[in-house]
């Protein structure tokens, strides 16, 4: 790579790599190398902070979030009268960052103020504050809290269609189909879930595609239609290794595995499980790794592996370690310390209890 020197390099690099990254070139950030802190520095010399929007939309897609963050909350200090619409749209971009990063409550907090602040500036509808409503649907959705998800899913619902923003419809869809599907509103679900993956198709999104797959075969389901849930899983798994989404495929390959489980399908469920926890260890998603542990130590104690099931207790200690992940841990390990005293090992289940206690405390 070349480095570049001038505003009007940088603007031609980011082009191109903003076309790598639209190509699905996994390449982009081994180019962008140590270039960042010269970026910085031109960005900052000449006080660009539109450049700074760009850098940070082209380190979101990269899922450089922590990275996009610190871009983001530069350009919402920009002069917010002169640079209203920029402004709000990093604070935008930077309310969205805390999404990705999963901090929820901190995100809705932040984007409801931005939102306020939004209607007070410029008194009317636009994209952004769409995208805005959008975001905040997201978030309350991630906490739980259906119908403020869908109360403000229907506002932006409402502005892409009247707008023709058709992949923010199935975006839209999507969240109204994964929010009924919670409130075991069943046919509202499924409309909107076959619409959001008619829009996704259209638009060949498999990202969102997979993830519409993954609550489709979630809501067979709950339907009782395991056959076309099966199907609808695997789906999503296709998808999700099209994409190199490995946590979105740990996450599927756990569904399918705890179905088995409650079908005693047992090796079935056993060949799904290692898959995850293979995934979940490789690219360090330990607390997804935690509930996979969780799953594999339910099957190891029907099948009668107590030697594996040591296996499991140990390296579900290992992962203690984190605040994310040691309350789960520490209820695998009693929840391994009963299924020894099920099996007779009196002191096995004693030393998986202790250590369940030692974690505590």
């Amino acid at each position: 790579m070349i480095t570049v020197r001038t505003v009007q390099e940088l603007e031609q690099e980011l082009t191109k790599l903003e076309m790598l990254v639209e190509d699905g070139s996994d390449a982009v950030l081994q180019l962008i190398g140590d270039q960042l802190t010269t970026w910085e520095s031109i960005v900052r010399l000449h006080a660009d902070y539109s450049l700074a929007l760009r850098i940070g939309k082209l380190l979101d897609k990269l899922r450089q979030y922590w990275l996009a963050l610190s871009w983001f909350h530069w350009v919402a200090q920009a002069d917010a009268v002169e640079q209203a619409a920029l402004v709000l749209t990093g604070l935008r971009m930077k309310g969205r960052m805390y999404i990705k990063v999963g901090m929820y409550n901190e995100a809705l907090s932040f984007l409801v103020a931005v939102e306020q602040q939004w209607q007070n500036t410029f008194h009317s509808e636009d994209r952004n504050l769409a995208i805005l409503w959008q975001n905040i649907a997201l978030v309350y959705e991630h906490l739980e809290s259906y119908d403020a998800a869908l109360e403000y899913a229907g506002r932006a619902l409402k502005w892409f269609e009247a707008f023709g923003e058709e992949h923010d419809v199935a975006l839209m869809e999507m969240l109204f189909g994964i929010c009924y599907k919670a409130q075991r509103r069943f046919d509202e679900a499924y409309e909107h879930l076959t619409r959001a993956r008619g829009g996704f198709e259209k638009h060949k999104d498999y990202l969102h595609l997979a993830r519409t797959w993954h609550n489709y075969a979630e809501l067979m389901r709950d339907l009782g239609r395991m056959e076309e849930a099966i199907a609808a899983w695997r789906m999503s798994l296709e998808m999700k290794k099209r994409i190199h989404d490995f946590s979105g495929q740990a996450t599927t390959l756990h569904s399918i595995a705890n179905y088995l489980i409650s079908e005693s399908d047992w090796y079935a469920a056993l060949n799904y499980i290692t898959q995850a926890i293979a995934i979940c260890h490789q690219y360090r998603l330990q607390e997804k790794e935690v509930l996979c542990l969780d799953s594999w130590a339910q099957i190891l104690f029907a099948l009668g592996r107590y030697d594996d099931l040591e296996v499991c207790a140990s390296r579900a200690t290992f992962l203690a370690g984190s605040e994310d992940t040691q309350h789960k841990v520490v209820a695998l390990l009693q929840k391994i310390a009963d299924n020894f005293e099920q099996a007779g090992l009196a002191e096995l289940a004693e030393q998986y209890s202790q250590n369940a206690v030692q974690l505590i405390g």
